[in-house]
């Protein structure tokens, strides 16, 4: 009887051994669940963030270079133009010479008078030109430097929306070690792109 007792005991313990063995390996099971999910959330917005970096570049990469072609389709066509311009007044002026040539020797002062206006046309042509080069190459940099402004702004944007965020994770309880190294990298890249421009 105390033998039956004894054996009854012990099945009784070793059912409570099992039970509490199939809770822990539940219990771990969870944690590793839990762990692998936290991971794979990480993984998958690291990735949402690099996706959306190198959106970001391209886009700007696409902008920048239209705006080349469109820069030298405007330049080529107004080269195009001067030139023509010029081949224009130079066959004008050829057939002018050719009629003063034919003219008699009295006619020599107006001559010199023509050329003179000629001399002063050409001087001013060159001189719009070159204020039109200079005018150009301003609105060219202007224009870089309002592009390296605007990336400066939408990085700024991005590393506060990203501080919010952290902010929100360490509100929830959630690790932010990995998520405020990759912001101190990402910062640092910002840095270093805006000191090279």
């Amino acid at each position: 009887m105390e033998q039956e007792k004894a054996k009854a005991k012990r099945a009784e313990q070793q059912k409570m051994v099992a039970n509490a063995e199939k809770k822990l390996l539940t219990a771990m099971d969870e944690e590793q669940r839990f762990l692998i999910k936290q991971k794979q959330d990480k993984d998958e917005k690291e990735a949402e963030v690099e996706r959306v970096k190198l959106e970001r570049k391209a886009f700007l990469k696409r902008t920048m270079e239209e705006n080349r072609q469109i820069w030298m389709v405007e330049k080529a066509k107004t080269d195009n133009e001067t030139t023509h311009e010029n081949q224009k007044y130079q066959e004008k002026w050829r057939l002018k010479n050719i009629e003063i040539e034919k003219r008699e020797l009295a006619e020599h002062s107006e001559v010199r008078g023509m050329n003179k206006n000629l001399a002063t046309f050409h001087k001013r042509q060159a001189e719009e030109k070159e204020t039109k080069r200079e005018k150009d190459f301003i609105q060219d940099l202007e224009e870089a430097r309002d592009i390296a402004s605007c990336i400066k702004r939408e990085d700024e944007a991005f590393m506060s929306y990203a501080e919010r965020c952290t902010r929100n994770w360490e509100g929830a309880g959630k690790n932010i070690t990995p998520m405020i190294l990759e912001l101190q990298k990402q910062k640092k890249n910002t840095l270093t792109e805006v000191s090279i421009r």
